[in-house]
Parts: structure tokens; C-alpha cells; sequence
């Protein structure tokens, strides 16, 4: 506690970007779909219980019905029409504690948000693919999308669901995301 407090005190202040989600903020990651329900849809008790595996259970329920979301993404002047089962938009070198799901030079201060998008499979071929480009087996798959940008909006004739930093973000049909480029200062050692 006192290297913390000591800490928080520093003059040695590190420039971290922040992300601006419609008219909301997100620090960590903004996603939707698949799983992203978990972190705030597992009851308290079971996490006291249980611990990560009431996590684990959690998903594991979601895993009967995959849902997912018809989507335009629009960024750097590219536009895409797919259908998704999951989508984060994240400033971060880890997602969930699972590292190397995000490739490339990432940067917390870079001016840009690391994207994945992973597109409905449509049979076990295209699910095994998923799988091996999310666990770093293969390194490139025509069934996930993965860039950086400084800027994205998501327009979809139906309502998503949101998970702002792991908390509900609210059901949208248009969202815009934009990088706040060193917009808050973390005291660091």
C-alpha cells in the first residue's frame, strides 16, 4: 500500500489515451457479442464461491446460442457488411487476462485502438479457423478482422448490446468510437 500511495504522489506521469464511445468513455475495451455478457451477468455469490471458474460457468451457458449481429463498420475509408459474433474495440496489449489475441506494436499513448472482429462461422472448418487465429496457431484468417484506427462506427438495423470496461454499455444501433489521443495522465513509478 505504501509503494501505491508512493506512487500515486509521482511527478512521473504517463499519457494514456482514452476512448470516447458516443457520448460515453471507455478506458480498457468496448465490445459486443459472444461472452461479453459475462463479467457483469455472473451473480456476485458465485464469484465470491467459485472464484474464475463462476466465470468460466457463465459462459459456458452462452456457448447453446451464439448470437449474432448484421453490422456496416465504417473506418479509415473502408466500409464493411458482415455478420458478427463478437467485436472489440480495445487499447490494450491483453484482453481477460489472454495476451497475444491482439497483434502488432501496441502502444496505451499510439493515437489508435487495436480492433478484432470476428465474423459468424458458418461451419466447423471456419470455427476451427477462428480458433487457431485467436490462439496464435495460424496468423491470418479470412473470418477474423484485426487493424488498428484511430476512429470507428458500427451501424446495425437492430439494437447491440455493449460492454463498456466490463460493465453493461447500453443497447445501441449506431455507435462511434474515437480515440482520445493523451487525454488522461496515470502516475507511474
Amino acid at each position: 500500500m505504501l509503494n501505491a500511495a508512493r506512487i500515486s504522489v509521482s511527478d512521473n506521469l504517463f499519457p494514456c489515451d482514452i476512448g470516447r464511445f458516443n457520448a460515453d468513455s471507455f478506458v480498457y475495451v468496448a465490445a459486443f457479442g459472444i461472452f461479453t455478457e459475462v463479467s457483469y451477468a455472473t451473480p456476485q455469490d458465485m464469484k465470491n464461491i467459485l472464484g474464475h471458474a463462476a466465470y468460466i460457468i457463465e459462459g459456458a451457458k452462452q456457448l447453446r446460442d451464439i448470437p449474432s449481429f448484421r453490422m456496416q463498420v465504417e473506418y479509415d475509408g473502408n466500409v464493411v457488411y458482415e455478420e458478427f459474433i463478437y467485436g472489440m474495440i480495445t487499447n490494450s496489449k491483453s484482453v481477460g487476462g489472454f495476451q497475444g489475441i491482439i497483434r502488432g506494436d501496441i502502444g496505451l499513448n499510439d493515437g489508435v485502438f487495436e480492433v478484432t472482429l470476428i465474423k459468424m462461422p458458418r461451419n466447423p472448418i471456419e470455427l476451427n479457423e477462428i480458433l487457431g487465429f485467436m490462439t496464435g496457431i495460424i496468423s491470418e484468417s479470412d473470418m477474423v478482422y484485426a487493424f488498428q484506427t484511430k476512429e470507428i462506427k458500427f451501424l446495425s438495423s437492430d439494437v447491440v448490446p455493449w460492454t463498456l470496461d466490463g460493465e453493461f454499455g447500453g443497447k445501441h444501433d449506431v455507435v462511434v468510437i474515437k480515440d482520445e489521443s493523451h487525454a488522461v495522465e496515470i502516475a507511474i513509478e
